[in-house]
């Protein structure tokens, strides 16, 4: 993270604009969302030997309630790296695998039909999420 930084900060000095392309930022936002997952990792890692069971007071639970939070945001912030990072990845297929090109294209090509597909797929889904609320009710 730190070289690719260095390598557009001598691109900037070097002209004095910086031209960066639509997957140089793709790589600058998942490197951000990995080092913010890197610090929540060691954030919970960090207090490991402190669980103690029962929870007497309300000081412990806040405790508790706040790490259970830094846990949530690890599990979003590390979800949506491994996202970026799978688009990094078709990058690289497109670049370093022209022969890909033909898959890619027909992906390309049925964009309209995948887009309709998920629509439908994602009413007959939601359809059947309501209906298990309202069978068994909210079990959080």
């Amino acid at each position: 993270m730190i070289y690719t930084f260095v390598n557009y900060f001598k691109e900037y000095f070097k002209r004095r604009e910086l031209e960066i392309a639509w997957y140089d930022y793709i790589d600058l936002i998942a490197q951000a969302f990995c080092m913010q997952s890197m610090y929540y990792w060691f954030l919970m890692f960090a207090s490991r030997g402190l669980f103690k069971l029962p929870i007497n007071n309300s000081e412990e639970f806040n405790f508790w309630l706040n790490e259970s939070l830094t846990v949530k945001e690890y599990l979003n912030s590390s979800s949506i790296a491994v996202l970026l990072l799978c688009l990094k990845n078709l990058r690289i297929l497109t670049t370093y695998f022209p022969s890909f090109g033909v898959l890619f294209d027909t992906i390309r090509g049925s964009k309209k039909d995948v887009i309709n597909f998920l629509a439908m797929i994602s009413v007959i889904l939601m359809g059947f999420v309501l209906s298990g609320h309202l069978l068994f009710g909210n079990n959080e």
